[in-house]
C-alpha cells in the first residue's frame, strides 16, 4: 500500500521517503508516522504507479496466456480507505495482515472455481528430475495437492 498511494492534497507518498537516504529502518518509522497522521481519506491512488503495475501485469499476463494460465490481481478498491479501513495491510503498511490475506486466499479461490478445467498443455524439453529429493506435484492433472491446505 505504501509503495502505490499519495497524499491528495500534497501529493507525497510514502515511498519517497526511501529516496531520502534514511535507514531502512528510519524510513519504516517514518512511513509510518505518515500514515498515522493523515486521514484516510486523504490517500489516493498513484496514477503513475498504479500506470507501472498495470504494464507489468500486461507483460505477465502474454506469458500466462502462452500456456493458458491465470492471473490473479490484487482487488484495488476505488479509494485506498477501503483498504486502510479494511486493515488489509499489518501495521507497516507494506505487508498483507490477516485479513488481507484472506482477500487473497478468497480472490484465488473464486479465480480457480471459475478456471477451465482441461488438460494441460504438452510441455516439450523439460527435464523432469528434481535432484535431491525435491518433488513437483501437479495439482491440475490430478486433482490432489498433497501437504497443501485451503480452508475457506
Amino acid at each position: 500500500l505504501r509503495m502505490v498511494v499519495q497524499n491528495s492534497k500534497t501529493k507525497e507518498m510514502p515511498r519517497s521517503i526511501l529516496l531520502q537516504g534514511h535507514k531502512f529502518t528510519e524510513a519504516d518509522s517514518m512511513m509510518q508516522k505518515l500514515f498515522e497522521e493523515t486521514p484516510t481519506e486523504d490517500w489516493e491512488w498513484s496514477q503513475n504507479m498504479i500506470a507501472d503495475s498495470t504494464q507489468v501485469s500486461m507483460d505477465a499476463l502474454d506469458a500466462v496466456n502462452a500456456v493458458s494460465g491465470y492471473v490473479y490481481s490484487f482487488p484495488l478498491p476505488n479509494m485506498p480507505k477501503e483498504a486502510l479501513e479494511g486493515h488489509w495491510f499489518g501495521s507497516d503498511h507494506h505487508h498483507l495482515s490477516k485479513n488481507g490475506h484472506e482477500v487473497v486466499a478468497q480472490g484465488i479461490h473464486e479465480l480457480m472455481k471459475s478456471a477451465e478445467t482441461s488438460a494441460p498443455p504438452e510441455i516439450e524439453n523439460v527435464e523432469r528430475t528434481w535432484g535431491e529429493g525435491d518433488q513437483c506435484t501437479s495439482w491440475y492433472e490430478t486433482g490432489q495437492a498433497p501437504n497443501v491446505k485451503f480452508e475457506g
